[in-house]
């Protein structure tokens, strides 16, 4: 929420996607390193979060592994909303305690932007080859850590909240209760006097705002006592 619509460009698809680092449950990620995020040189500033330098290129050279765990990608909208089962990281039945330890860990979440140029198809005889995208620019929105703790049976999910301001830095806060029971309305809060009548509706945010939970997906019984 609260991110800038990107600039419209002829022939050029936006994109935004969530990446999740889970070492404990991607075996890969154990022996791999992850890219360091392109950080702006000191002193400058960028108008946009679209004119930030590209990190794609760099990754392309050092060859570096796509993330094991991302959601599908989504269009830009007043607010980016993905399924409630975006990522789903399955983890073996002996190795249970890597669940365990995973909600004892600090967890990597990065926003992704990309600028794709979508694959032409010729006319006539299609070719050999299919043609491929061609991605344009990428750019980490946000690189933030959630501190995980032990999930009790009783809540679907451990929330956080992030918003790309001072306060925040790189760690996302931790909110007690649940973030599905908000409601985000357009607008701006009147000076004076209440935000809004209902506890649970908000304004929708000023600066670029991530929410993001995690859970365990647990067996349902089938029996009925």
């Amino acid at each position: 929420m609260g991110l800038p619509a990107p600039p419209k460009q002829k022939g050029i698809q936006h994109a935004f996607y969530l990446e999740v680092a889970l070492p404990l449950l991607d075996q890969a990620a154990c022996s791999s390193k992850s890219p360091p995020v392109t950080k702006p040189p000191e002193g400058v500033s960028y108008k946009s979060h679209y004119e930030r330098p590209d990190e794609y290129k760099r990754e392309k050279e050092l060859n570096t592994p796509e993330a094991s765990f991302k959601t599908s990608r989504k269009e830009w909208a007043k607010i980016i909303q993905f399924p409630e089962e975006s990522i789903s990281a399955p983890c073996p039945e002996q190795e249970l305690t890597l669940i365990r330890d995973t909600f004892r860990s600090k967890v990597n979440v990065k926003v992704i932007y990309l600028m794709v140029r979508p694959p032409v198809v010729p006319k006539g005889k299609p070719p050999a080859t299919p043609p491929h995208e061609e991605i344009m620019k990428k750019i980490t929105l946000a690189n933030v850590t959630c501190e995980l703790r032990a999930v009790n049976w009783s809540d679907k999910t451990i929330d956080f909240y992030w918003a790309d301001h001072d306060a925040c830095h790189l760690q996302a806060i931790p909110v007690e209760g649940s973030l599905r029971s908000i409601t985000y309305v357009e607008g701006k809060p009147p000076a004076k006097a209440r935000a809004v009548d209902d506890a649970n509706v908000e304004y929708l945010p000023s600066v670029l705002t991530v929410q993001v939970g995690f859970g365990l997906k647990r067996l349902e019984s089938n029996a009925q006592r």
